[in-house]
């Protein structure tokens, strides 16, 4: 067992007990809002989404999320954890056309309020559609696709491993946070991973390879 360590601010970097010390900090903080409106689904009431360090807060109104805000803060600080405000950003999600500007502060400053924003990897946007990450996924899997075209068309290379590449380094892209998405008419029609994510003359030349390697 190490010497001990004076940590001043935060956890210790790369110290293997400061996931398991900073997540009993943040359940307690995150505890206390337990009763606090958020958003209602599937019965069960959500006004936080939490992933090591990157969390979320929801409420329906501007009122409930400056309560959530409040107490997280004043809990924090208990803790001596602050809320980085150059970190925080809220948005509004509706389909109106033309949404609310809304005022929550943090120590009497305004936090930014912005149309749209990455969250875990995953871009939201602040009409509540999907239509701007599948078009984003599907640009991020030709652009890989396109990167690996000599691997894919070395005819040294099997078939089956191609296609477990494709699979495995080309699809995986696309449909990450797929069941996320939020899919209309025109994304339902071309929700096939193997039509949107692969260009066309790539799929024809495994295609084409997959008949030359049967004997069709």
């Amino acid at each position: 067992m190490s010497e001990a360590v004076k940590i001043k601010r935060g956890v210790r970097q790369g110290c293997v007990m400061s996931p398991p010390i900073f997540n009993l900090y943040t359940e307690y903080i995150f505890r206390t809002i337990n009763n606090i409106p958020g958003l209602t689904v599937g019965g069960i009431n959500i006004n936080n989404l939490r992933y090591a360090d990157d969390t979320m807060m929801l409420a329906e109104n501007e009122d409930d999320l400056q309560k959530l805000v409040n107490i997280v803060k004043e809990e924090s600080e208990k803790c001596g954890l602050f809320i980085n405000i150059r970190k925080t950003k809220t948005m509004v999600i509706s389909r109106e056309k033309v949404l609310p500007q809304i005022d929550i502060k943090i120590d009497g400053e305004r936090v930014e309020q912005v149309a749209n924003f990455t969250y875990l990897g995953h871009w939201i946007t602040e009409d509540g559609r999907s239509d701007q990450e599948v078009k984003r996924r599907i640009g991020m899997a030709k652009n890989t696709f396109s990167r690996m075209s000599k691997l894919l068309t070395n005819r040294k290379i099997s078939f089956a491993t191609k296609s477990r590449l494709t699979k495995c380094c080309v699809w995986s892209i696309f449909l990450y946070a797929c069941e996320t998405w939020t899919l209309n008419a025109s994304l339902e029609r071309n929700r096939s991973a193997g039509n949107v994510a692969v260009p066309q003359n790539g799929q024809d030349l495994l295609e084409r390879e997959e008949k030359e390697q049967r004997g069709t």
